[in-house]
């Protein structure tokens, strides 16, 4: 099952990347400079295991990227270069097997139990 997770996340990694430069034509520099950002958001770990899981699951759940490109739709507006990125590093962190975060260590994740295979 862990394959299969990783390998859906890895197609969709790929789509994002396909839509980053050939859809927006947006720029490989700036991928570079800021596909990390949404990791500064384990910052809160520096203060307890709770808040760090808070923190980071906020900045890698799918939920607030989705609705910030939903509200983009229905506005009108052009899509953000920072908002593909985001969903670009949430992918690329779910088919390398990182997932959401549970209060207790950083290493304890939503994807531990798919790890069997």
């Amino acid at each position: 099952m862990n394959k299969l997770i990783k390998s859906e996340y890895g197609l969709l990694l790929i789509c994002s990347l396909v839509m980053y430069f050939y859809e927006f034509k947006f720029s490989l520099i700036w991928l570079i400079i800021l596909i990390l950002i949404p990791d500064i958001s384990a910052v809160g770990y520096l203060f307890n295991n709770k808040l760090g899981a808070y923190t980071y699951n906020l900045m890698h759940s799918l939920v607030l990227p989705t609705m910030f490109l939903i509200i983009t739709i229905f506005l009108h507006y052009h899509v953000n270069t920072f908002l593909i990125i985001w969903f670009i590093h949430i992918f690329m962190d779910r088919s390398l097997g990182y997932g959401l975060k549970y209060n207790d260590n950083f290493q304890h994740t939503h994807i531990d139990s798919m790890k069997k295979d």
